[in-house]
């Protein structure tokens, strides 16, 4: 599509003299050079939608486009345009991208970006982020930081469809642009339909499972967001603890007295409250297939608390687990939370 669209802009040029001809080009080239065409696309979807009264859907893009940029004229500003945004598009995958060089002291920027990047199949927002870096800029940081929330509400937790939060963002998006969001509070109010009450969310995470060997990443930062709020060290840039390793404390091969029957095990073995960090050092295969009481006496001599914590338990069971999940889904609330 990306093709069809150049083509259609070169087309408009066709007549006109050899300098407009040649400065279109350039801009094209420029564009062209900085992005695949797989996320240049994205980034005309997300733009269109901004300027326009629905969501610009990708099969769409380039018949809108030639109903929004029928003239030289028009296609000639864009291209400027685009050409201004392609960087901060680009940046947006990438917490470090150089593009953010002058912005590194920003931690609660930084540290959204990287949190939005771990997420999968989550770019419904981009067009958010897009309306603002363009029309309120001051505000960056703090829409960042809003979608990541609602972000992680609603799909790593809620595991929810797509539909409704593209939607909520679209017209979010589109309100900004015409000026009539401008305030953070205005952002966060028209978001509300897609924010997962707290009841709800701690109701959803204290029952979610996450499938460990596709999602590690997401575990790790899951636990090591927990365990930095009830250190109190939550204000740290860090959102993986690349030192640690995820240890199932109900293990897949049990040896030991742990109360589970086989449904039970399959059923609760990726449940989140079954994980907890470990340090490489402490987490080896012997102590991984241990009984619970000597797997306690390793999870006392790690620094992590949540870990620590999990020696109070007299048995693991079903219920020490619900319950310990209970517990995360309750110090997640006060997390990701605005």
């Amino acid at each position: 599509m990306v093709d069809l669209i150049k083509n259609y802009i070169y087309g408009k040029f066709a007549t006109k003299y050899d300098g407009e001809v040649s400065i279109v080009e350039d801009f094209w080239i420029q564009i062209t050079d900085k992005i695949d065409n797989s996320i240049l696309l994205d980034l005309l979807k997300d733009y269109l939608t901004c300027h326009s009264d629905n969501i610009v859907r990708e099969k769409e893009v380039f018949k809108i486009f030639k109903q929004k940029f029928s003239t030289t004229d028009q296609i000639h500003s864009l291209l400027s345009e685009l050409l201004g945004i392609v960087d901060f598009y680009i940046a947006l995958s990438d917490a470090n991208d150089e593009y953010w060089k002058d912005r590194r002291s920003d931690q609660k920027l930084i540290k959204s970006l990287k949190e939005l990047n771990l997420f999968k199949n989550t770019k419904q927002y981009k067009s958010v982020v897009l309306a603002v870096h363009t029309t309120l800029p001051d505000l960056l940081s703090d829409v960042i930081n809003i979608v990541k929330i609602v972000t992680f509400r609603y799909n790593i937790i809620g595991g929810k469809v797509a539909n409704e939060i593209e939607r909520a963002y679209s017209k979010l998006a589109q309100g900004i642009i015409k000026g009539d969001f401008t305030t953070v509070e205005q952002i966060k109010d028209q978001l509300k339909s897609v924010y997962i009450s707290d009841d709800e969310f701690v109701s959803l995470f204290a029952n979610v499972t996450i499938k460990h060997k596709s999602n590690k990443k997401i575990i790790n930062y899951i636990l090591n967001q927990i365990n930095a709020h009830v250190t109190g060290a939550e204000n740290s840039n860090t959102i993986e603890d690349l030192e640690a390793t995820i240890e199932h404390i109900l293990p897949q091969n049990s040896l030991g007295d742990y109360d589970f029957s086989p449904k039970d095990q399959d059923q609760y073995f990726d449940r989140l409250g079954n994980f907890t960090l470990l340090e490489s050092t402490l987490n080896h295969k012997e102590a991984s297939n241990a009984n619970f009481n000597l797997k306690k006496e390793v999870f006392k001599k790690s620094k992590y608390l949540i870990t620590k914590k999990i020696a109070d338990y007299s048995s693991w069971n079903p219920d020490s687990l619900q319950n310990r999940q209970i517990y995360l889904a309750n110090q997640a609330k006060a997390i990701w939370k605005f």
